[in-house]
């Protein structure tokens, strides 16, 4: 670990990672009360419109309902949105440090080496230049975005 840096976007990355997880699950509860108000038939809707005191007829249950339910819909998008861009944010500048140190690390001990060992073919410049190029780029988006190739 002595290579993400600094430490504290691990943190922020992996607790906006968290709370956009459980966002996403809790967000069934309203798209589904939603779906019921939406799909509802008159009738239904004028008995659930008597359980409730605030509402008289069946058209003020759904409009009073769609609009909660649209709003709170939103409201939760909105905070998602939040933490999915920390969550990106933090993940993005530790791949890019990760990235920068290693491709570093690789320069520096490429230069430390004989002049000899550039006389090999399989250890000629352009050789070394597009593995380290293949190189940091997987460790980049390793460390970014995602595990798979």
């Amino acid at each position: 670990m002595p290579y993400n840096n600094p430490k504290y976007l691990i943190f922020v990355g992996a607790f906006s990672a968290s709370v956009t997880g459980f966002i996403q699950a809790w967000i069934a509860l309203p798209f589904s009360e939603y779906m019921s108000i939406m799909t509802a038939s008159q009738d239904m809707l004028a008995y659930m419109g008597s359980q409730v005191e605030p509402v008289e007829t069946a058209d003020e249950y759904f409009d009073y309902n769609y609009k909660r339910t649209s709003l709170l819909i939103g409201v939760v998008g909105i905070i998602s949105f939040g933490f999915l861009f920390w969550q990106k944010y933090a993940f993005g500048i530790i791949g890019e440090n990760v990235g920068e140190q290693f491709r570093a690390f690789l320069y520096k001990n490429i230069l430390q080496k004989n002049i000899g060992f550039f006389d090999d073919r399989e250890n000629g410049p352009s050789v070394l230049t597009s593995m380290m190029a293949s190189e940091t780029s997987l460790i980049n988006g390793v460390g970014s975005e995602s595990i798979a190739p």
